[in-house]
């Protein structure tokens, strides 16, 4: 504990950076859309298929215009590109408030998913993940606490807000929040932060940097591993695809998780209560597991750590498919959050790890907008395997069965680097 205070105090200002942009992602997040969409559907009389077919085109639009406009954080200043980034959330927050029609809403939609759940989480960890090294698993963990800081806040008072100033006039007074405060806080916090990416890479070269710890170090790996510059060159390398599968594994299924708890749970025999009781232990579970993923992480590496933390996923796979209690639920949740929490510590880190951390915006904003495209095709394909006659004991056995098999690919990675 003492280690993370002294870290702490020694980096808030950065660290700081990160957990607020980390946390006001939340108005891009699912959760955050969701709060909107009975209004929605009562103004402009869509059905539920029509507004979720909308924010899937919308999210995977994104995920695209993501891996372009993500690689900019290589080549632009740090506080410029998070200020532009602040005004395209403000932005597509006003024109979703404003939308008088459904291309209007999608337009709104895109931008929330852009800005919001893409470039501020990824601006985020990229910004944590690239100025510390010896640390980088303490500094991602702290700041990628603002998701569940957010994510535990923001619905209540959200949905306080909708009730009492209506859907559009909450929407309006999100983006003069994000408008009046953020941008501020960005320029105090990073105002003696080398935000110049040159001249950053270039003290890197020569003397740690009052925000870094030591410059990129850490043991060799046998992986060939290259500085990546284009998105071809990442594809190419072996590190890739060492990766690629056990980073893209999780949200695709979280995702289909979450997306359905509740026909699951029905199925089941769970009350919708208690499904939503039990859901407070994946929160728990994912926040606990941020931290102690971070110091691991410090302690072990990132790529040595890779190849277990889909392991408590596939217990929570198997569970569903053996059993029917009500203790499973919160069980249940729990395992998801065990991985989510270390997962999400891990993998970022491991990028930098691979691939170094001069391109590293351009590595994370294509496993970003890979991630994001997951997250899309995820609730798609359980439901293809549910209209196709498959009860949820044997979807979630060939979740278990796909996990099987990417937890065995991760562990190549370790043997390469061994």
């Amino acid at each position: 504990m003492r280690s993370w205070i002294n870290f702490f105090n020694q980096n808030r200002n950065l660290v700081l950076f990160g957990f607020l942009l980390t946390f006001f992602s939340s108005f891009g997040q699912t959760f955050f859309v969701s709060l909107f969409v009975p209004e929605v559907l009562r103004e402009f009389s869509i059905t539920n298929a029509s507004f979720g077919s909308l924010y899937a085109i919308a999210t995977l639009i994104s995920a695209f215009c993501l891996t372009w406009l993500g690689s900019f954080i290589d080549q632009a200043d740090l506080r410029t590109f998070s200020w532009l980034v602040i005004a395209g959330l403000c932005l597509s927050l006003l024109v979703f408030s404003q939308a008088s029609h459904i291309i209007w809403l999608g337009a709104g939609l895109w931008g929330m998913r852009l800005a919001g759940q893409g470039l501020m989480s990824h601006t985020a960890v990229t910004t944590m993940a690239r100025y510390f090294t010896d640390a980088r698993g303490k500094a991602i963990s702290l700041a990628t606490l603002g998701h569940a800081a957010g994510g535990a806040l923001f619905p209540i008072l959200i949905a306080i807000s909708i009730q009492e100033l209506g859907w559009r006039n909450t929407l309006l007074l999100s983006a003069l929040l994000l408008a009046l405060v953020l941008p501020l806080l960005v320029a105090y916090l990073l105002k003696d932060v080398t935000t110049d990416p040159a001249a950053f890479r270039e003290s890197t070269l020569n003397t740690s940097t009052t925000t870094t710890t030591k410059a990129m170090g850490g043991a060799a790996t046998k992986v060939p591993v290259k500085k990546s510059s284009t998105y071809r060159t990442i594809l190419s390398s072996k590190a890739f695809w060492y990766i690629a599968p056990g980073v893209l594994a999780m949200p695709f299924l979280n995702t289909a998780i979450f997306f359905y708890q509740l026909p699951l749970g029905a199925s089941k025999g769970w009350s919708a209560e208690w499904v939503a009781l039990s859901f407070t232990g994946y929160a728990i579970a994912s926040a606990v597991c941020v931290l102690l993923a971070g110091q691991w992480t410090d302690t072990l590496s990132a790529r040595h750590l890779f190849p277990y933390f889909l392991l408590p996923l596939l217990m929570a796979t198997m569970l569903i498919f053996f059993f029917d209690s009500r203790w499973v639920t919160p069980v249940f949740f729990v395992l998801v959050g065990v991985s989510s929490g270390v997962g999400n510590t891990v993998k970022s880190a491991l990028q930098a790890e691979m691939f170094g951390v001069e391109f590293l915006g351009t590595v994370r904003s294509l496993f970003s907008a890979l991630m994001v495209v997951s997250t899309a095709l995820g609730p798609a394909a359980f439901g293809f395997l549910l209209d196709a006659g498959l009860s949820f004991e044997m979807v979630f056995a060939v979740a278990a069965a796909y996990l099987v098999i990417t937890i065995f690919w991760n562990f190549r990675l370790k043997a390469a680097t061994a």
